[in-house]
């Protein structure tokens, strides 16, 4: 063990702390570029187990170690910057998150300022789902098994006998965690990564590294401290280049950086201690406390607001710079004064207070059920209104078509009595039926069919695609019969295919053979395709809401172009154009000036608080009520609705 480490500051553990915290920020910011990045957690665990358990057996040593001491001097480091990440983040959340989400944050907050959050994320997700790339606080699990070490470890320590018999149990203790990480790596790795009993061994590893020795002849050493560092700093960084970014707690690439780690520690001398000990290194493992706690919300926020797995760069620079300028600002004029302008007690009781009133607001919002009433919630969409199928205890499974249960996909048919009206198509005809099916039920008293099988064009010509081609043949000789008076077809643009003009021909075939039947016939144009935009619809009801979101990114990345949707959409709507003037009779509704803003070129994915889509580009309940709205009295102008319609919940 080298002079320096018996006591007092070393500036090459202050190097190892930037090394871990660089590790974790690059990991959370660029995961390609170092996919075992998260090993920088190991690397603090074994620097803490190390650091606390050197302070107490100096202070041991002079007869003036004390529990309450010990415990305020930790109340002291940690709870300031803790304290106003927590409030400053929660406060950022307000503005961004939805409702589930700021509760969750909220209930995540009491549970790191109470020191259990690893407990807390232990019973929800895995530190590697998707999930938590969008999860505020979810880096104070680590915090979490760090407080519970320092809460427990003294109180064991005072426990124990002489230091002979401290470090045998601690042997014992550090073996019993390592099993017991492997073996729930292999049967519960949720539980391998969070728990406290499966990552003490790691912390117990620096623990190790500090007790005394007991006096006595001297044993040899394999290496000098010299080369212990230089070998430290060589595994520690082979460890953090070659893992692969996977969930598994013990594994041959968690070990390297934790024994590299422990080598470093017991090194402190040589050319890797005084390149840890240079001052950049110096100035960032000063900071790195803070910086571990503000970087991870930062990116977080950015995750919400775009793509975790193609994050924009200049987003995340951003982040980092923004991250490190926070954790120089909290070191310099929260932590250091903190520190040193108070008596020792006062600074105390602060910390506490100040720690108390952001879990206090933790659980106000988490009571509150992340206060649904903010405006990020009101002007934009609420997840519960992205739904489809709503109204379904108005319908019952089965067709009119004799066979057709089995023929279709989506077949129901009104639960109320005979259809006299169907809905003809692939899945588009099934988003739009349930808005049919409502408005007729509370208005219009019109009983609706479905007929629908996904990718399905309504038409009587081979499609080369035998499950279409057999329901379209039942489908249309039981529309042909005297029960259905109005029949609508609704098909989406790319069903019809490269191959249009074969398409037009079959469906222009249909739309003639129903009305020389008699029947009311309507093409539904196709709604805009916005499946890239809703593929994370609650990021968009983010950036819709957030004033500098909303003019900087939701035009790109949640809002499709309206001219774009007409050009995408140019052959398709040609022929249809074509169809209905070859068929004056024929009715064709067009979704898009409903679902999009044209003066302003905006198709937008939510509108007044609902989402306008449920799944991929299918329009929502919410949209499928406004197109029946407008669609009904086209079918029966000189009907008079039967009474007013149920607003939609």
């Amino acid at each position: 063990m080298p002079a320096h480490a018996a006591g007092g500051y070393r500036t090459d553990i202050e190097g190892l702390r930037a090394l871990a915290v660089l590790a974790v920020v690059v990991f959370h910011a660029f995961p390609v570029l170092l996919p075992a990045g998260f090993f920088g957690v190991d690397i603090f665990f074994v620097i803490s187990g190390f650091v606390i358990t050197r302070t107490i057996a100096r202070e041991l040593a002079l007869g003036s170690f004390s529990i309450a001491r010990f415990y305020g001097r930790r109340v002291r480091r940690l709870f300031p910057a803790l304290a106003l990440s927590l409030a400053a983040t929660l406060g950022l959340a307000w503005f961004v998150l939805l409702p589930d989400e700021l509760a969750a944050a909220g209930r995540l907050a009491v549970a790191g300022g109470l020191s259990v959050a690893n407990l807390q994320l232990m019973n929800q997700s895995g530190y590697f789902d998707a999930a938590t790339s969008r999860n505020p606080l979810m880096h104070l699990w680590s915090l979490g098994v760090e407080e519970q070490f320092y809460l427990c470890w003294p109180l064991l320590f005072m426990l124990l006998g002489g230091w002979q018999y401290r470090r045998a149990v601690v042997l014992v203790i550090a073996v019993v965690s390592f099993a017991l990480a492997g073996w729930w790596a292999v049967h519960d790795p949720v539980l391998a990564f969070y728990s406290p009993l499966s990552r003490g061994w790691e912390l117990l590893v620096g623990a190790y590294l500090a007790m005394p020795r007991s006096s006595g002849p001297s044993r040899p050493v394999l290496m000098s401290a010299s080369l212990r560092s230089t070998v430290g700093l060589a595994l520690m960084l082979v460890g953090l280049c070659i893992g692969t970014g996977t969930s598994s707690a013990v594994r041959l690439d968690m070990v390297l950086p934790v024994v590299g780690a422990a080598l470093a520690v017991s090194g402190g001398e040589g050319p890797a201690a005084a390149l840890l000990s240079a001052a950049p290194m110096r100035w960032l493992g000063s900071i790195s406390y803070p910086l571990y706690l503000w970087h991870w919300p930062l990116l977080a926020f950015r995750n919400l607001v775009g793509d975790p797995a193609d994050p924009a760069i200049a987003y995340t620079l951003v982040s980092i710079v923004v991250a490190v300028g926070l954790a120089d600002l909290t070191y310099r004029f929260v932590e250091r004064p903190v520190r040193r302008a108070f008596p020792a007690r006062k600074a105390t009781m602060l910390c506490v207070a100040a720690l108390a009133l952001s879990v206090a607001l933790g659980a106000l919002l988490q009571v509150d059920e992340g206060v649904p009433g903010r405006q990020v919630v009101v002007a934009n969409g609420k997840a519960a209104t992205a739904k489809l199928g709503r109204g379904k205890e108005l319908a019952v499974d089965g067709c009119l078509v004799n066979g057709g249960t089995g023929a279709f996909q989506f077949c129901s048919q009104d639960a109320d009595g005979p259809s006299d009206a169907a809905v003809w198509g692939d899945s588009k005809a099934h988003a739009l039926y349930w808005g049919l099916l409502r408005e007729s039920h509370w208005t219009w008293r019109s009983r609706w069919l479905l007929l629908a099988n996904p990718g399905c064009v309504p038409s009587d010509l081979p499609s080369g695609i035998g499950a279409c081609d057999h329901g379209n043949q039942l489908a249309l000789k039981a529309l042909l019969g005297d029960q259905v008076r109005t029949v609508v077809l609704v098909f989406a643009a790319r069903s019809m295919g490269v191959q249009i003009e074969g398409s037009e021909r079959g469906v222009e075939h249909v739309a003639a053979a129903l009305l020389k039947a008699g029947k009311r016939v309507v093409i539904v144009i196709d709604n805009p395709t916005v499946t890239e935009q809703f593929d994370r619809p609650s990021t968009c009801a983010r950036m819709l809401s957030v004033p500098l979101l909303k003019d900087v990114a939701a035009g790109k990345r949640c809002n499709l172009s309206y001219a774009k949707h007409l050009a995408s959409t140019r052959d398709y709507r040609a022929a249809l154009d074509r169809i209905a003037a070859a068929h004056p009779a024929l009715l064709l509704l067009d979704m898009a000036p409903f679902l999009c803003d044209i003066p302003h070129d905006i198709c937008p994915v939510a509108r007044d608080g609902k989402y306008l889509y449920s799944y991929g580009d299918h329009i929502s309940d919410t949209a499928n009520e406004m197109a029946a709205r407008l669609l009904l009295p086209a079918l029966y102008p000189s009907e008079t609705p039967a009474g007013a319609s149920p607003s939609v919940k």
